[in-house]
């Protein structure tokens, strides 16, 4: 029964020295406030102020009323016996305080209203538009760029803001693009799961894939194809916990990805047996399609001659890509076929005889080039 008394007057000498400490507290940053005080008129004094509420000083004469309306003023909600302590406190006393409760901040800027910068990378070849106030950091091959919400805690599942990722990575010419988004899929299924199947999806005119996963956070995978041997990896999650309008700028910054010219292989053709011509190849491969130009500087072929293009594999397999056509004093040729055709890195550019005809036999060289593989 001894014990339970002194544990009684342990706890009430707590609580005075509580109320005592508090008081001197209030004395002292009422003492700090004295601007504010100036400006209401000392009929509301502060003696503590934090970004979720107003403590009001309990020294001196004070009127309720004069709280109220100055509560009322800055669109809070009055409470005669709050907390006296910040959000930050480790330890609290729990006794009475006039404090007005303010509301939270409105960072949800509309969406349409949120600025958006170019982000342009030659070295990897896309760009896109983002928010200014986002991190962007680049490693190698990849870009990332981040923006937390007002809730994302560190070291943790992502859960508030926008994360968007894009990568470029290299795949094997064996196998499509869709073998490559479902060889990720079944790495993903190792540590998470699926949340939206595989679908076709188009995006900067390009024909690939996507899918959804969860795994330490939900996100959006997108695959396109970049060039005949690399491809895209572009994955985004935009979790809004408090409704900053964060998917809706998610949703911008895809719809603004552009591939550039980095998903195009460009060679030189150089001219055979020291003749005077030139010409640039280009080929791409769009997930579906393989395109094919060529452009040279070439003279003029005798009556019954023509150019002739064609692609070549390392085995020295080829086939024909067509003629060339004479285009504002330029040779041109443009080919395209389902399919890609990467592995036959090899251009030449023949003379043919014209009677012959498309015949498949490839006659005099005139201008060679090699992609690199």
């Amino acid at each position: 029964m001894k014990t339970f008394k002194n544990i009684i007057l342990i706890l009430f000498l707590v609580i005075i020295l509580a109320f005592i400490g508090w008081k001197l507290l209030s004395q002292w940053q009422a003492s700090r406030q004295g601007e504010n005080n100036e400006k209401n008129g000392d009929k509301a004094p502060i003696a503590a102020q934090f970004t979720d509420k107003i403590v009001y000083s309990t020294a001196g004469q004070i009127n309720i009323k004069d709280l109220e309306d100055d509560c009322l003023e800055r669109n809070g909600i009055f409470n005669e016996c709050g907390s006296p302590c910040g959000p930050e406190a480790d330890f609290c006393a729990e006794i009475c305080a006039p404090v007005c409760e303010l509301p939270a901040p409105d960072n949800n800027i509309p969406a349409d209203e949120v600025k958006l910068t170019n982000y342009t990378d030659t070295e990897i070849g896309f760009s896109l538009d983002y928010p200014d106030n986002m991190q962007v950091e680049k490693n190698e091959n990849q870009v990332v760029f981040t923006l937390w919400g007002p809730t994302q805690g560190v070291n943790t599942e992502f859960f508030d803001g926008i994360s968007f990722t894009v990568k470029h990575a290299a795949y094997d010419q064996a196998r499509s693009l869709e073998e490559v988004a479902r060889e990720e899929i079944e790495e993903v299924l190792l540590i998470g799961e699926i949340t939206a199947p595989l679908s076709s999806v188009t995006l900067d005119q390009k024909n690939g894939y996507t899918y959804s996963v969860q795994s330490a956070g939900s996100y959006t995978i997108i695959l396109l194809p970049s060039n005949t041997k690399n491809f895209f990896m572009v994955s985004y999650s935009a979790p809004d916990p408090t409704n900053q309008g964060f998917n809706i700028i998610a949703e911008q910054m895809i719809n603004s990805f552009t591939i550039t010219s980095a998903g195009v292989d460009k060679t030189e053709l150089k001219p055979v047996n020291n003749n005077q011509s030139k010409g640039t190849a280009t080929r791409s491969f769009d997930g579906e399609n393989f395109s094919h130009a060529v452009t040279a500087e070439l003279n003029n072929p005798a009556e019954d001659k023509f150019y002739e293009g064609w692609l070549v594999k390392e085995d020295n397999t080829f086939f024909s890509t067509g003629k060339l056509e004479k285009k504002n004093g330029q040779y041109e040729l443009n080919y395209q076929i389902f399919g890609n055709r990467a592995e036959y890195n090899l251009v030449v550019i023949t003379e043919e005889t014209a009677k012959e005809g498309l015949d498949n036999k490839p006659e005099t060289h005139i201008l060679e080039g090699k992609f690199n593989n």
